[in-house]
């Protein structure tokens, strides 16, 4: 065959493996599902970082049946500066190929961020959520060292308090997680992701000297009900609070319980409960009781999350792990019983960047650009 206009293809090898994978194609059947432009040899090739020859059929046919943009495929990551918080954290629960796809996707979604960012404000912008006294105390803690229940429950005051200094409110109560955290500058994105995945986030930028990177974002599944996703997003927000103590699994511990304090301050969720109850959690059976499953729309979280936040500020005196049990036959960890929370958690910011810019310039196309370049992210699990 004549080959004069071929030219050597390269792809990212681990997006297009990754993305294969994610799908469920095998090799033969991502070949299948080019109508045979791309051979099974050639996809071997391409994802182990080989260079293979292309006329310019093989790259787009790929790019089709993988459903990415061209883009996506051929390029790497623009910057270089993203860090997983934990680092690696989700590795043990879900298979490397997964952990790795969802890292190019939000590291891809935040290049495009920051480019717009750049684009229509003329600058990047920094978080805002860590108040001087927060900082100074995250870069205070000892390198490796644990965090203990009240060093968490005093992280998540300190940075409610920031909430409402914000918002002008006295309610540590918050509406809508996803809002608050984009008002803080922290990017947020909400897509299908696999069943076993809750959520992931990143830091990126030169550290200050208190240890904090000047950028953070955050993905949660869009897949989990309402309540869970909360629940995720404010798990994630401590995981870039938070100082690492070095151990994955304390780290994720944190995480959960940052959480709980954050959404359930713990004064106000004894003042609930006893009102609901008339007093603490003393028997299995109370934990059921209609009162609980109303009480947990006041908050907008689970009925998992809700006991287990009783439970770590002592308003559970009776068989924890019990309950537990019972919850897990009712299938509540699954399925959430009488979902009441009204609210959304919508992950808004990009794409009020992309309308800001089409107001200014209508005629310019780029707007439609950046959002189509991200839109394939909101459709492959």
């Amino acid at each position: 065959r004549h080959c004069g206009h071929m030219n050597t293809l390269t792809v990212n090898a681990t997006r297009m493996r990754a993305t294969r994978r994610l799908l469920g194609m095998t090799r033969e059947g991502l070949s299948a599902a080019t109508d045979g432009r791309a051979s099974a040899r050639t996809i071997r090739k391409l994802e182990e970082g080989r260079p293979v020859m292309d006329d310019g059929v093989v790259a787009y046919s790929l790019s089709a049946a993988l459903r990415v943009p061209y883009e996506f495929l051929m390029g790497s990551p623009y910057y270089d500066d993203y860090c997983e918080t934990p680092p690696r954290r989700s590795d043990r629960k879900i298979p490397q190929y997964v952990a790795e796809g969802l890292r190019e996707r939000l590291t891809y979604f935040l290049d495009k961020y920051r480019d717009l960012e750049e684009y229509v404000e003329g600058r990047a912008r920094r978080r805002s959520d860590l108040s001087p006294e927060l900082a100074a105390r995250r870069g205070a803690h000892p390198a490796g060292k644990p965090l203990y229940a009240e060093c968490i429950e005093e992280y998540a005051g300190l940075l409610r308090e920031r909430i409402c200094a914000q918002q002008e409110s006295g309610s540590g109560r918050l509406e809508c997680v996803t809002e608050v955290m984009e008002s803080f500058g922290i990017k947020v994105a909400c897509w299908p992701l696999p069943a076993g995945v809750s959520g992931l986030s990143v830091t990126y930028g030169v550290a200050d000297d208190d240890g904090v990177r000047p950028g953070a974002a955050a993905l949660v599944n869009r897949n989990h009900p309402v309540e869970r996703r909360r629940f995720s997003l404010a798990q994630e927000w401590g995981h870039l609070v938070l100082p690492r103590t070095g151990n994955r699994r304390d780290d994720e511990r944190a995480g959960n319980r940052f959480a709980g304090a954050l959404l359930m301050p713990a004064d106000d969720l004894r003042e609930d409960v006893c009102a609901a109850l008339g007093g603490p959690i003393k028997t299995t059976g109370e934990a059921f009781r209609p009162e609980l499953l109303q009480l947990k729309a006041r908050y907008g979280v689970s009925i998992a999350a809700l006991l287990r936040r009783c439970h770590d500020v002592g308003l559970v005196s009776s068989d924890y792990n019990l309950i537990c049990r019972r919850m897990g036959q009712r299938g509540w960890f699954r399925k959430e019983p009488e979902s009441l929370w009204e609210g959304e958690e919508k992950a808004i910011g990009y794409f009020n960047l992309a309308r800001k810019l089409a107001v200014e310039d209508l005629q310019s196309g780029i707007a439609k650009e950046f959002v189509r370049s991200v839109r394939f992210l909101e459709t492959v699990q």
